[in-house]
């Protein structure tokens, strides 16, 4: 699209192997060949002839040749997760503004603002009950007040038959959701199941960036106090949040999950917090985080002084499953270490990682669980 508008020459940049063969053979296919260098890299690893930091005969660091012959006059990019600086943007286009663009080059997006709203996304309980014949009919409901995990059973009605005894059952099924909790955000694409969750208040501005003023000496975490009005009763368990991207003074494009413009792209994000019960009128203290690298939201106990008896009696999360989940991080971040350091350990990862998607069953594994490790691998 550059090339077409008019470009002199474009550098593409891109980590995905495969990805970077399909831009190339599309930029080939479309006559663009010429004008268009696709290197399979990290843009943090990219120099011009211009950068700082080349050694003698004008060559990287590491001894080898520069990829881009000037600095580039617009820079185009996504390097947006969910969560918006979650791939690390940020350190992306700090690297970039310090080694490879003009001073006044442009950005597009140009700027991003994040915007966050208090949810309830949680098992509630679940009716079971006949609707005739052998079948039985189960449904959700989301908004239950207080925890606990009774079972409770009411009289069948017409038409409700279905159960053994002529009876429905009503299970609190909400213990179950100290397993949704994980230490950071999850994708999730709230667009396509709006009967799993509702809006406990209306979206907040969290955090504004502009890339303009992005720089390799800037780059520092912030924090800001977040007062939330509530204006539904509910169970508090959850901030969602997404962003609007701004291309220039006048485009914009939204992941919003009410009025998005994302198309099927991005998702939101979504952050579980302990649980508890709120009223309208309510105002929820809360604060809004980031570290550069990823955004955070924490409930501030200091300016919540009632918040142990607004308790559902739900945990945060299973202590058992918590400590198994610390074991596979601390396995996981032991073989990314290794890997990183020693190429015939990746190789051999890589290689494990393509038997257990093509092989799953000669490992002993699930075939989805040995694709989605594979797919995991070598992302």
């Amino acid at each position: 699209m550059a090339a077409r508008a008019g470009a002199d020459f474009v550098t593409a940049v891109e980590q995905a192997t495969h990805m970077t063969d399909a831009g190339e053979e599309t930029v080939c296919m479309n006559g663009y060949g010429g004008r268009v260098l696709s290197l399979n890299k990290d843009v943090r690893r990219v120099f011009t002839a211009e950068s700082d930091g080349l050694v003698r005969g004008g060559l990287k660091p590491d001894g080898t040749q520069v990829e881009m012959e000037r600095a580039a006059d617009v820079m185009v990019y996504e390097v947006f997760d969910s969560g918006l600086i979650g791939e690390g943007v940020l350190h992306i286009l700090a690297a970039a503004r310090h080694r490879l663009l003009a001073g006044d080059a442009t950005l597009i997006p140009a700027r991003a603002t994040v915007f966050a709203q208090a949810v309830e996304m949680r098992v509630g309980t679940v009716h079971c009950g006949g609707s005739g014949g052998n079948s039985a009919r189960v449904h959700h409901e989301q908004a239950v007040r207080g925890g606990g995990g009774d079972a409770r059973s009411t009289p069948s009605g017409p038409g409700n038959e279905g159960c053994e005894g002529g009876t429905d059952f009503t299970l609190d099924m909400s213990q179950a959701n100290r397993w949704r909790w994980r230490a950071d955000y999850e994708g999730v694409n709230l667009e396509k199941c709006r009967d799993k969750w509702r809006a406990l208040g209306d979206p907040v501005q969290v955090f504004d960036f502009d890339f303009y003023d992005v720089s390799v000496n800037d780059l520092r975490p912030a924090a800001r106090a977040l007062d939330v009005a509530v204006t539904a009763a509910g169970v508090f368990n959850a901030v969602v949040f997404w962003f609007e991207l701004h291309l220039d003074d006048t485009t914009s494009v939204s992941t919003s999950p009410h009025d998005g413009t994302k198309g099927q792209t991005w998702q939101q994000a979504v952050q579980y917090l302990e649980e508890v019960t709120v009223a309208p009128g309510d105002v929820l203290p809360l604060v809004a985080s980031h570290d550069t690298y990823s955004i955070s939201f924490e409930v501030d106990d200091a300016r919540f002084p009632d918040r142990a008896a607004r308790r559902t009696g739900v945990p945060l999360y299973d202590p058992v499953w918590a400590v198994q989940h610390e074991r596979v991080k601390k396995i996981n971040g032991d073989i990314a270490r290794v890997i990183a350091q020693s190429p015939l350990e990746y190789r051999a990862a890589a290689e494990t990682a393509v038997a257990a998607g093509a092989r799953p069953f000669d490992l002993g594994l699930d075939a989805e669980a040995g694709a989605e490790f594979c797919l995991r691998m070598m992302q």
